[in-house]
C-alpha cells in the first residue's frame, strides 16, 4: 500500500468514527461520503461514494 493510500484510509477512518454513534442520516454525512446519486429512467438508483469498499476492508 502506498503512503498516499494509507493516508487516505486514515482520513476516511476518522470521518467514519465521527458518525458511528449517530442514529440518523444527516445532510453533512451525505455530503462527506456520497459523490453523486444517479436515478435512471427505470427508477433504479446508483450511489457513487467518495471512497471504495477496498479502503473500508483494510481497517
Amino acid at each position: 500500500m502506498s503512503s498516499r493510500t494509507g493516508e487516505s484510509i486514515v482520513r476516511l477512518k476518522k470521518e467514519l468514527e465521527q458518525f458511528m454513534s449517530l442514529d440518523e442520516l444527516t445532510t453533512d454525512m451525505v455530503h462527506r461520503f456520497i459523490d453523486k446519486i444517479e436515478v435512471q429512467a427505470d427508477g433504479s438508483v446508483n450511489i457513487h461514494y467518495k471512497f471504495t469498499a477496498t479502503a473500508l476492508l483494510t481497517f
